[in-house]
This record gives C-alpha cells, structure tokens and sequence, in this order.
C-alpha cells in the first residue's frame, strides 16, 4: 500500500516536540537512503513514537524509583507570593533556595528556588542555572529556610532545626532546553553530600499513576517562595510566602505569549490570571504543588516548575508559564543515581529501562495510534512464518537496536517494499510482545500451576513467606514457576492467595510510628462487648457536677462562647528557649487531666521539651483577660486563666511512640494541686457506657482554614466514621487500626488539627431527668497530613474503653493520699507560713499587749502545735491565726538582693567597657547625645508587613546578650513574631547618626548600627503573664557584639556595691514606642522620680499586685513613657566594682497604664538586683 507524505508531515509537524529524537534519526536516514526509503522508516519511528507520545509509563518500574523515598515525602507542618501571605512554619519543607556567587563577594545571593526529591537531588528551572549574567555562577543551594533574617527560625515560641547548607556537585540541564525558546525549562542540582531529614527539611512526592495524565485544569495549586510579595514594593520578601492559584486553559497562555513563545501543552501549565496573585522574580524554578490522595493519606505532590510569565507580574490577567513535571518524570528518573557515585551495573539498569519502556511497552496502543493518524490498513500477512525466528532472536536476549540496523542496512543495501518493510515491522511486534510479557505489572492478573493470582512484591505474599519457612528448595522452585518480574530491584510474584495479601502503601500520617503490632488486627477493632453500662454516678472520685456547659480545634470550626467547654486543658511545655503550648486536654476531676499518650511521650515530642504546666479557664490565648462584647456599650469578662504545675505524668503502659497504628493513645495528668471549679472552669463527665450516637463535637485552638494556630477557643460538629470504612482508608496508608480506637470526620476542610492533639471529642449525653451533660467519648489521636482532606477521618482514642483504667489511678493516689496525712500535718506549717506571705500586704494588727512579742511564726512553740494538732485545719482555727498575725514586714524590710559577688560567670561581663558615663550635650527638651546611651538595643518583629518593625527595647549586657522584658519575648500576639536585635542606633530616620551644635552643623558621626539575629530565648522560669512578676528575659544572639565602635557599649549590672540603688532619681532612655510601633524616630532621655512600694501598691491595687522584686518610679505628666516601651532600662550613676562611677541599670521596664502619660499613676519596672543570680546563671560562654 502507499503512504500518504503529506499525512507524514502533518503528524510530524503536529507532534514534533514528542518525537524530536526520532526526527534526528529520520533526518539521518533521509540523507542515507531515498525519499521513499525516509518515509517508510519513518513510519516504523512513528510507531514507536505513538508509543510513548500517548500511552502513561508505569513510572514505579523505573530503577531510579526507589531512590524518591516516597514514604517520607509530601508532608506539610503546618500545620512571595504576589497577594500571598507568610506560610507556617514548616509548611513546604521542600522548597530550596539556589545561591549564586560573584567574584569577590562572600556571600551568596539568593535568586531562584527548587524543590528537593531525594537526599541529593534538587529539580528548579533551567533558567536559573545556564545562560546565567556575566560572573555569576551557581554557588549554593541552602534547605530548611523560612525566614531569611534569622537562624534558626522560630514561630509561636517553637524554633526549627538551623538550615542546611550544600555546594552543587554536578548540574543537569534538560538537553533540549530553549528549543524552541522557553520549552523544557527543567534542571536538576545534585548536591555534594546528601540531605538530613528533619521536620523542617523534607522531600516532596513526585506523581506517579494517574496523576501523570492529569491535566489539573479547573483545579487549585499552591506556590511558594521569597519572591515579590507585594506589587507596589517591588522588593523580595524576607519570609517564606504562599498563594493559591488556578490552573487554567492553555489558550489564555498561548494567546498572551503567541508573540514570545511557542506554549505546548503537553509539556507547560498555564497557571493563576488573578490580579494581584502570582509568583515573581525570586519564585523562578519553584514548585507548584497540590494535594493529592494516591493510594494512600493526602500529600503534597510535585506538578509543576515555575518557568516564566509577564515582567509586571501580579499586575494584570496574564496567567504565567510553569514547566509539566508530569512531562519531565521519565527525564529526572534517567538523571538520578544513588547516593553513591554512578555505577556501570545502575547505569545499564536505567538504559534497559529506558529501551523496555519506550520500545516494548502498550504496543497495542501504538498500533491504534498509527492506524488513526497513518490510516494504515491491517494487512493479511501470515505470521506463523515469522515466529521461529523471533523466539530465536528472543532466546538468544538478540539486542533490540541490532534488529532496527538490520531493517536499516536492508534498506541501504536495495530498495525495500513498502509490504516488505511492514512484514518486518510485525516482526518487532512480535518481539516487543513477546519480551513485554515477561514484565508484568504490579497487581496485574497472573496465573501459576493453573491457579489464578495477582502480581505482587514477593515480601507481600504471605503464601511464599509460609514456603519458605517449611522448605527453602520448595521455595526456590515455587519462585522461579511463579516469578512475574520486578518493581524496582524487588522481585513480583504470582501470589494466589489474594485474600492473605499485606498491602504496604507509601502514606504517611500525622503522628505515625515506624512498626506495628502484629497482636491486633482489623478484626478485633470492635470493642468485645459492643454496649457495656458503668455507674459513674455516684463515684467519688468523679464529680457529680460534671459536663454541665454553662452556655446554653479546629479546621472549619467556629468561635465557642466565652465560658463554653470549660474544662478544656492547654498543656504547656518549657524549652529551653521559652514555652509553648503544643497539645490539649480534658479535665476531669480536681486532679486530672485526661489527655493523649504521644503529648507526653510522643516521637515527634523534641527533646529538650519538657511538659511543664496546664492552663485552665482559658478562651483567648492573645488576651490576659478574656472579654466578649454583651451589648454595644457593655462585654462580658471571664476570669484569669489560671496555670498549674504537672506533678506526675500517667501515659498508658500499652503505648508505643513508634507504632504507626498509635493505640493506646491515652494519658494523665496529675496536677500539682487542686482545681476550684468556677463557671469558666468545670470538669467534663466521662461516658457511663459504649455506644456512640447523634452529633459529636471537638474544640480546640489549632489549625483554621489558614493552616495557622488559632488564638480563640474553636469548635466543630463531626459525625462518626463507619469503623470498618475508616479502617480500609487507612489500611491503604500502613495503619491498623484496633482496640480502643474509633473514627469521626472525613469531610473536606473539617477536621481537629496538630493544636487540637490529645483535646476531647465530646457527645451530649442523655441523664434520667431528661437534660444532658457533656462526656468525653473520644481523645483526638491522629489523622491525615495535611488535615481536613476528604474521606480521611481523624482517629481518636476510645475513652469508654479505658474507665476501668481511669479509676484505677484515681483510686490508688485518694489511697495514696490518706497515707500521707501526718507527712502533711509536719508541712503545715510551712504551708500556712506561705499562707501568711500571700495574705501580708493586707495586714494591719500590731502587737497591743506588751507582754507578747511579734516573732517569727516558726519561733512561736503554740502555733507549731497548732499546725501539727489535726489533719485539716478548721475556718476557726485559720481565723485565729489570721488574728494572730502582727506584721506586715515583706515589703518594709524585703530581703536582700542575692550576692553573685564570687559567681562564675561574672567574667563574661564586660567590667571595663561598661557603662561609661559621657559629657551630655545640652540638646534641650529630652534629646540624647548619639554616643550618650551606647547600651541601647531595638528589638526587631515580623508583623505579617514586608519590613520588621521594633516594638521592644533592651539593653547590651555582653558580647552576645541583651536583657529585655519577659513580655517582649513570650505570650506574644498572634501576629508579631521575634526575628532580631540591633545596636548601635540612635536616629532611626538616618542610615548614619551624627551629632551637631547648637547651629546645626555636624560635629562628629558614629559608625553604622549593628543588626542580629536570635539563637535563643531565656525567660524567667517564673515569669506569669496575669501578675507580670519576674518580667526579665535575656535574648542570646547569633553572632558577637562588636565593642570597638563608640556607639555600641555594655551597661553595668548591679551586684557588689552596686547592687543597691542610692539615689531618688534615675534616667530612662528609649524611642517612646506604642502599641502600634515607634512614636519617635530618635532616643529620648527622661528623668524619674523613685515611688515608695507601699504607695505604687496602694495605686495600682485595682489593676495589680506590686511586690518586692519591683520598682515604681515617676508618675508625673508627661514623663513617664507608655506600655509598650518594654524592656528598656532605668539606670543610675553609682560606684562599680569598688572602683569608678559608672552607669548600672537597675530597671527593666515592665508595665504602665495603656493610657500613656496619664498623671498619678507610677509606672512599674523589674528590679534588676534581685535576679542577677538567674541573669549570671543563664549567661554561657
């Protein structure tokens, strides 16, 4: 028959950029052979090329596959973007930034991104990588980045792991890049040593399946980056920013770029068109991800690279060009090797692959393609003829490439038949078949001794597994008749037990383990007696009044009302850089808290936490007193949240950190003391039986639908999960779920998230009298990654599976309790020596008799009998001892300061550049000379705008510590973020601060100020946000302070004989900051005046408790500074080190009114003294 030339051309032309390699090979004939030989052989490269232009490869078979580590990829923490906003902190554990070096500059300039796949490999865009401007060169890639000013990176309290630094070993370049113009912008940066995984540092999951031939379009995508974040400050953001963008036809790209570029839609994404959202400049060779479930829980999934879009980016509604990975995933898989360096045996691995795939694979489809688009004819051409000869080519493994050469040389040698030609390309095709059927597909149907099975990985048939236990050559022989091929370097088999086979899916989810246990199984998941009844009424270690809701976490959640769910628990925990509230909880008894095993033995717990305290009556974590608006001139206000101490930590004996499966995920906690029940704080009922019906709730304050930890107390109906459905979801993810374990949620964008861990799911249950009361049936365990995805329920721990447990420890610590009551009558009086400490400020009894004497109460024999008489002492009693009481001497006659004079530490201070007391100008008004106040520290935050702003003060103490406020560096609002200290300024409005004479003329100039970072914070341990008692914190910086400029100088410390202030007047410095940032752009200098305690306390009674370890100074109009001026110093000349007069600092500016200024009222500041044993003992080297 005759081909159509023209046809021939057309189909070229239309799919050129899928077949450019065999259009080489047909050129290179073209000039061997005639025009008639060119387009027969052609037609047998086109065969090929349908084959691979339109059939999915099984990209799992690849031997580079197993190198993705896709069980560790794809999940998200969190739990530059034109429009974007900041991303949480680990969110894209992926994203890389690719550093570029110049001559003669250290260090690297950060201009594109890429996206990590292995431990040593890095996709970006080709761009960003050739074709480079003169001298540049790509010097680094740095992993684990979020926010560019500051390392490590902390957010709410919590800090990531420093980030990864890597040089490129070797650069790949897709061949074809640039040809056409801007196609195949791809590239990959091995690294030269591999990747530490950590949670803050991992891959993302490349498609596979059905995902390769998705096109996505009408779908959602998230980018992110450090690119422009906002379009009218074209500036590169400092903090790691995401957006979501649509994917949209290629017809808007192919128009908007038709005079640039020629778009294929094959191998490029035409994404976003929303005005004012986009990726730029600094996003270049950046991901496009999307969640996806294949196979398994929600994760992360590599789609796209971003390759190119309109200079003005963001502007208008020109979508922008992204690279298809899905073109690209044979291409990155040819181009990866192990770690190792390339070895012959994995090099000939990949280029059988590679020859197998393209040439042997879904021949039958290329067939259909050619028949479509050639309109060739079948042909009635005997094939028995044929058959010997290609089993014989088969048998002897005859290469594939010599068969084409023979065709080729026939056709050089004579002119060959258009029938002959094709006879010899049915010829390939029986070979193609016969080969292809010896790799078989992972679950494909096969059959072995006449029994029909499923191809599977040979470690997950547990028929062979039984064969190899009972005789090892039975196995082999068994193997080798049922051998079906391989997935990666593991062999399949013919596994004919298909009910026995144990599927191992690559999901991941959040909180999951490593093992599981083999003793439980999905059969016995249900609880052995499915509706069991206990009688908890009358209990008394369970109050009678629990679950009463006085009022009538959460992904798709709403605001509860402010004494809703009062016995929700926040659990607390101190690192060595502050603390953190990281998990929830229920209460349920005076005692107890019932929350999950993993928030108090957890493998993702880190380990320098250590689970310290739970809050109680909380409901706005940003306020110190929660208010909710009543009417429009009047709110409603809770009381203070309060803070208990853990004494021990109950976690169920049965729990594994490990175990994937996660059972047994349920613990307590016993409180350092008992909790007064008030309306804000009540326990909740636990469930008198096992049945589970009607609605169920969560509540929580983790993730809302901005994958951010919410700062109001959220809550969310969920209805319960069909069990056996939810085990089957996440059977599909490695995870068995068991005993004691129930499912509840599945729907898209409700769900409890990482914030909500170890809280309650709670049911309203029916009681006699036909009211309700609360009961907690559930504790949130664990569930998809990232959460809220479809069909994915979260699994909590089944509280009624546990009661008799429950009890049992609430039993033994009442029994325990009662044998303590002599050891507790010997502490009485310690006890009620405390009793009298917190009640002293309030007493006013002198000693009238004078034949008795005031003494101390441990000196006085008749109220150590008192104390030691009975266990419990009456209210008659205690009132005698309130009358007893004569003096109120804690605040007349304080204790001193601790001496450090022989401490250690004391060398890490500065004693000769410190505190030097300069000649002050007369600048007039409260004007500081710029070299006046060297000491004087800015603290820098993010505030979610693109430039940090300060909002604290502090002072230099040493080369690499600044001392502030307690309050500056914890319990911070949701939306400012501690990222940097700097030194050395004055005039913030100048780059260069100089000081000038009274006609305005220059006299001499400091040097240029000093910015760090921060590598740790250190609050006091006792430091309480309500009081504002031990406000002291000391920020450790990343890098040393540099004393030689005149500008920047350490304050003096008071100790020895400086540890007491004596003078009525002290000197305060700062830039009189608000609460809404900098009222002036230079330091003032203020002079107040010292205020008797006994007279601030008196002032300040409606608003605060003022004690000894305090300072009131001042109170005059106009010349005290505001609240927010936190952190800055009160300082006064004294004798230092019993040598010379220099300034020490005396005060840390605590709090005030939020009026500023306001007239009689004494501001309130840290008295410096009496923490320097805790400043010297935090202060390393």
């Amino acid at each position: 028959m005759k081909i159509n030339e023209k046809d021939i051309y057309n189909f070229l032309k239309l799919y050129n950029h899928k077949i450019s390699s065999h259009l080489i090979a047909c050129s290179l004939i073209f000039q061997l052979s005639g025009r008639m030989r060119y387009s027969l052989l052609c037609t047998f490269l086109l065969v090929l090329s349908c084959n691979t232009a339109f059939s999915t490869t099984n990209v799992k078979k690849h031997p580079s596959w197993s190198l993705l580590e896709q069980n560790n990829c794809g999940n998200s923490n969190s739990d530059r973007i034109i429009g974007g906003k900041n991303a949480s902190l680990g969110a894209y554990p992926w994203i890389a930034r690719i550093g570029y070096s110049m001559p003669n500059v250290n260090d690297l300039s950060y201009s594109c991104g890429g996206t990590i796949i292995n431990r040593r490999y890095v996709v970006t865009a080709a761009h960003c990588v050739v074709n480079l401007p003169e001298y540049f060169k790509v010097g680094g890639v740095r992993l684990g980045e979020h926010n560019i000013l500051t390392d490590p990176d902390c957010e709410q309290g919590y800090c990531a792991e420093p980030v990864q630094d890597f040089l490129p070993e070797s650069i790949i370049v897709h061949e074809s890049y640039n040809k056409p113009e801007f196609k195949n912008d791809i590239a990959i940066i091995r690294l030269n040593k591999p990747v530490i995984y950590n949670e803050h540092v991992k891959p993302i999951c490349m498609m596979n399946d059905e995902l390769l031939s998705k096109d996505f379009v009408g779908e959602i995508a998230e980018v992110a980056g450090w690119g422009i974040f906002d379009i009218n400050d074209p500036k590169p953001s400092t903090i790691l920013q995401t957006v979501k963008l649509p994917i949209v036809k290629m017809d808007r790209c192919v128009m908007a770029f038709r005079r640039y570029a020629e778009i294929s839609e094959d191998r490029q994404m035409c994404v976003g068109g929303v005005p004012g959202h986009d990726s730029c400049g600094g996003d270049s060779g950046g991901p496009l991800m999307q969640v996806n479930s294949l196979n398994g829980p929600p994760k992360y999934y590599f789609i796209g690279i971003v390759s190119f879009g309109q200079k003005s980016c963001g502007v208008s509604e020109t979508p922008a060009i992204y690279s298809r990975v899905a073109a690209y995933t044979t291409w990155i898989l040819n181009t990866m090797h192990p770690l190792h360096q390339l070895n012959t045996q994995h090099h000939r691995a990949i280029f059988l692959h590679v020859h197998r795939e393209i040439y042997m694979n879904h021949f039958a489809e290329a067939r259909q393609c050619v028949r479509s688009y050639l309109q060739l004819q079948q042909l009635n051409i005997k094939w028995k003829q044929f058959l010997p000869r290609i089993f014989r080519i088969h048998n002897r493994a005859f290469p594939f490439f010599t068969v084409i050469r023979l065709i080729i040389t026939k056709l050089n040698n004579s002119i060959m038949s258009t029938s002959i030609f094709l006879v010899s390309l049915k010829f390939l095709t029986l070979l193609i078949i016969s080969i292809n059927a010896q790799y078989q597909s992972p679950r494909d149907q096969c059959t072995v001794d006449s029994q029909v099975g499923t191809c599977i990985n040979a470690r997950d048939c547990t028929l062979v597994s039984n064969i190899l236990q009972q005789s090892r050559e039975q196995a082999i022989n068994y193997l080798r008749r049922n051998h079906c091929g391989f997935e990666g370097s593991n062999p399949l088999v013919c596994c004919v037990n298909s009910a026995s086979i144990s599927t191992r899916p690559n999901g991941v989810v959040t909180n999951p383990g490593t093992t599981s246990d083999p003793s439980w199984n999905s059969e016995s998941s249900s609880s052995p007696i499915e509706n069991f009844q206990i009688d908890l009424a009358n209990n008394p270690l369970l109050s009678n009044d629990c679950g009463r809701d006085l009022s009538q976490r959460i992904v798709g959640g709403e605001r509860t009302d402010l004494d809703e769910f009062p016995w929700m628990a926040l659990v607390e925990y101190q690192k060595p850089n502050g603390r953190t509230t990281a998990c929830g909880g229920v209460l349920i008894s005076k005692r107890y808290i019932l929350t999950a095993a993993h928030c108090v033995k957890g493998k993702d717990l880190p380990a320098t936490w250590r689970l310290s305290s739970v809050r109680l009556g909380e409901y706005n974590t940003d306020t110190d007193r929660d208010c909710v608006p009543d009417s429009e001139n009047s709110e409603i206000c809770a009381d203070d949240p309060i803070t208990v101490g853990v004494e021990e930590q109950i976690a169920h004996e049965n729990y594994r950190p490990t175990s994937r499966d996660q059972r047994y995920d349920i613990a307590l906690l016993r409180l350092s003391r008992d909790v007064p029940f008030t309306r804000y704080i009540q326990p909740i009922c636990l469930p008198s039986n096992s049945s589970l019906g009607g609605k169920l709730f969560v509540a929580g304050w983790g993730k809302t639908e901005t994958s951010s930890a919410s700062n109001i107390k959220l809550k969310l109906a969920l209805p319960l999960a069909e069990k056996s459905l939810c085990d089957q979801t996440y059977v599909s993810a490695g995870v068995r779920l068991g005993l004691g374990q129930i499912c509840a949620g599945g729907q898209k964008g409700k769900d409890s998230c990482r914030g909500d861990s170890g809280g309650p799911l709670m049911a309203l249950e029916r009681i006699a009298d036909g009211t309700g009361k609360w009961t907690a049936v559930g504790v949130v365990s664990f569930g998809p990654s990232p959460c809220g995805m479809q069909g994915w329920p979260g699994v909590y721990t089944k509280v009624s599976d546990f009661i008799n447990e429950t009890l049992h420890y609430l039993e033994r610590y009442l029994l325990k309790s009662y044998m303590l009551i002599p050891q507790i009558n010997m502490m009485s009086i310690g006890l009620f020596v405390f009793f009298l400490a917190l009640t002293a400020i309030d007493a006013q009894n002198k000693c009238s008799n004078s034949d008795v004497n005031c003494v101390n109460i441990r000196k006085c024999p008749e109220i150590i009998s008192i104390l030691t008489s009975s266990g419990q002492l009456s209210a008659e009693t205690l009132q005698t001892l309130r009358n007893l009481q004569c003096e109120a001497s804690n605040l007349e006659n304080p204790p001193n300061p601790p001496d450090v004079t022989n401490h250690p530490n004391l060398r890490l201070l500065n004693h000769t550049l410190c505190g030097p007391i300069t000649q002050a100008k007369l600048l007039g008004s409260n004007k500081t000379g710029i070299f006046q106040y060297p000491w004087m520290a800015l603290i820098a935050y993010d505030t979610g705008r693109p430039n940090p702003e300060f909002r604290c003060g502090g002072t230099v103490i040493s080369t690499r510590y600044v001392l502030t406020a307690a309050h500056c560096v914890t319990f911070l609002p949701g939306d400012l973020r501690l990222i940097g200290v700097r030194v050395g300024d004055h005039d913030l409005s100048k780059e260069r601060d100089c000081d000038v004479n009274i006609k305005g003329h220059e006299t001499r100039c400091a040097e240029r100020y000093q910015d760090f970072g921060v590598e740790s914070v250190h609050f006091h341990p006792e430091y309480t946000r309500t009081k504002l008692q031990n406000d002291i914190a000391l920020i450790r910086l990343n890098s040393t302070v540099d004393f030689r400029p005149h500008n920047v100088r350490p304050i003096c410390l008071p100790f020895g004989t400086a540890t007491t202030l004596r003078h009525k007047k002290v000197v305060m410095t700062g830039w009189d900051m608000t609460e809404l940032g900098l009222r002036n752009q230079e330091l003032l200098q203020v002079t107040l005046t010292l205020v008797d305690n006994k007279q601030c306390k008196e002032m300040h009674r409606p608003i605060m408790q003022i004690w000894y370890k305090q300072l009131c100074f001042s109170g005059r109009k106009h010349v005290n500074f505001c609240l927010a001026d936190s952190g800055e110093l009160l300082q006064a000349p004294g004798v230092y080190n019993n040598r010379s007069i220099r300034m020490i600092q005396y005060g840390v500016v605590s709090y005030g009114l939020k009026q500023c200024d306001t007239e009689g009222f004494p501001g309130v500041y840290t008295n410096v003294a009496y923490y320097m044993d805790w400043i010297l003992n935090t202060l390393t080297d």
